[in-house]
């Protein structure tokens, strides 16, 4: 099988500029499918179980590696299909700072860099106030403006990126929320959040209803961050606010389109629960750090654990009790989504290794090797190490086989 191999040159983000072998196509693509019929529907679906969209694909202004593959796909009524998007995006892991990578709650399910969707998520960084200290975890969430979205204030809503919320949906782009009307805000293709009595609804320009649930009670709070809060000392405070280290954010309860026909979507908590706190106020946030490394921040987290329509499809999504990784996707005719790791050590995170689809075909993924770094502080040395390929590569996705007749791709950081 023939390889073809990327190379990438950068600096503190790993990835700046793109230098692409002669020849070579940066995307490439993959599918194939299976006609099945299942006994709630005589009818036969396609079942897409290689993928609708088996892509990567590298900036070349930016050089940012972006993976997107679609595991599972089964079409419903009227354009309401399931679908279980894949993603791995490098600039979204990248710590910068010569760190490894960003410790973050999104990591839980498959890995460092991978993510795993079947709805749209809305999200909000928050950003603590003055005051912040690391031993006990908390410090002073100002108002944002999602709070005040749900007041019903409007403009201006914030004085920093920090207060923006955001739309992602399930393949990973994303869009900002932008001022409509008294509780609604819009983004920029035309999707509508309105927060009435307290409870977020989504809308899609085709007209599909996502409940995103009430403001207080569904609202979740996981770690997303470079470093730990402070760098001045184990209880100074901060001089200055410290970057964004956690998201607000919001996950779909239920779909329905225009007809009635639903999609819904539970999920378990992984780790500590989120504590509620009130916004504007102190946060509670348990104090995490320490003692596990590159997987601090999936401490809190919420994963996937089924979706069912009101025709009858199902999907359920397996969990490694150890590892809390995602082990499997299977749906109600019993067709499986296998997904399996590399083991953690000094050298390695609990990595997506490979993905075994219904059919039988795999893709395998391999990753540099490097001790876990984060950037340093509380007046640690500065790291020397040297920019190469074996340092920036560290714990980075580095190579997918597919399968036969998919092609390989390797890549190589400059």
């Amino acid at each position: 099988m023939k390889n073809k191999s990327v190379k990438v040159r950068g600096f503190w983000f790993a990835t700046i500029i793109v230098i692409v072998a002669a020849g070579f196509n940066l995307t490439a693509h993959a599918r194939s499918g299976l006609e099945y019929s299942t006994p709630i529907d005589n009818l036969p679906r396609h079942f897409d179980n290689k993928s609708a969209l088996d892509e990567d694909s590298i900036d070349p202004h930016t050089g940012n590696l972006k993976v997107h593959q679609v595991d599972l796909s089964i079409p419903g009524p009227k354009g309401l299909d399931i679908t279980v998007r894949r993603t791995y995006d490098l600039f979204n892991l990248s710590a910068g700072l010569r760190a490894t990578f960003k410790r973050s709650y999104e990591w839980a399910a498959l890995g460092p860099g991978w993510k795993i969707a079947v709805a749209p998520k809305i999200y909000l960084p928050l950003q603590p106030g003055p005051n912040v200290n690391r031993s006990g975890g908390s410090g002073r969430y100002p108002e944002n403006a999602l709070t005040n979205l749900c007041a019903g204030k409007g403009l201006p809503w914030s004085l920093t990126k920090y207060s923006e919320f955001m739309l992602e949906q399930s393949d990973g782009s994303t869009a900002s929320f932008f001022w409509s009307a008294p509780y609604e805000a819009r983004t920029q293709d035309n999707w509508k959040l309105r927060c009435d009595a307290q409870n977020l609804m989504l809308y899609s320009p085709s007209g599909i209803a996502y409940d995103m649930g009430d403001f207080v009670r569904d609202r979740r709070v996981s770690y997303f961050f470079v470093v730990p809060f402070v760098v001045m000392g184990p209880h100074a405070p901060m001089a200055k606010r410290p970057p964004a280290t956690s998201h607000m954010y919001f996950q779909a309860k239920k779909a329905t389109d225009a007809y009635g026909n639903w999609i819904s979507y539970t999920y378990k908590e992984i780790g500590m629960p989120t504590p509620y706190f009130a916004i504007p106020g102190n946060s509670n946030l348990p104090n995490g750090y320490g003692g596990v490394g590159d997987r601090i921040g999936e401490l809190m987290s919420t994963v996937l654990l089924s979706v069912k329509s009101s025709d009858n499809r199902v999907l359920n999504f397996n969990y490694y009790a150890d590892t809390n990784r995602l082990k499997s996707v299977v749906d109600g005719v019993g067709r499986t989504v296998t997904y399996v790791y590399k083991a953690g050590d000094a050298r390695n995170s609990i990595l997506l290794s490979r993905v075994i689809n219904a059919v039988g075909d795999s893709w395998r993924y391999t990753y540099g090797s490097g001790l876990f770094q984060e950037y340093p502080f509380n007046g640690a040395a500065m790291v020397t190490t040297p920019l190469d390929n074996a340092t920036l590569s560290a714990r980075k996705l580095i190579g997918i086989q597919r399968p036969s007749g998919g092609g390989d791709f390797i890549y190589i950081y400059l």
